[in-house]
């Protein structure tokens, strides 16, 4: 008589490594943003970057038609997203596209092309923030 002895494993707990969502995010990427002879570069790993009136953001836009805080760029889901907090809102042209208006809302910005806070590109040629992607 043979007998078979099988170990009862269903009472063992198996660890598997666990993987973060954003392990296949390409941190490599940046974002160059530059406005009035400054130049910025932004990396997956930075913080939130603010764009207003208020001496207390990153990049401060001193005009009449931007808010204190009128918008802010993050890094999210691997991409760069540009969000409006502002009563204007934010206008965003992509280099061959037409200009969108983006209010309390957010935009993916891809490529390269132009942001004016507070009122359109075309209205606002000193104060337009151009950004590069990659």
């Amino acid at each position: 008589v043979d007998v078979i002895w099988q170990e009862d494993t269903s009472n063992v707990t198996m660890v598997q490594r666990a993987i973060r969502a954003d392990d296949s995010i390409d941190r490599s990427q940046t974002l160059t943003l530059r406005y009035r002879g400054q130049m910025i570069e932004l990396s997956p790993s930075s913080p939130a970057f603010s764009m207003g009136r208020d001496a207390a953001n990153a990049l401060v836009v001193d005009s009449e038609w931007v808010s204190r805080i009128h918008a802010s760029i993050e890094f999210k889901n691997g991409h760069y997203m540009l969000a409006d907090h502002s009563t204007n809102a934010t206008y965003v042209q992509f280099t061959g596209d037409e200009e969108l208006r983006v209010h309390r809302d957010e935009v993916h910005l891809r490529k390269s092309g132009s942001v004016s806070l507070g009122q359109s590109i075309a209205a606002a040629s000193a104060d337009i923030v151009y950004f590069q992607c990659g």
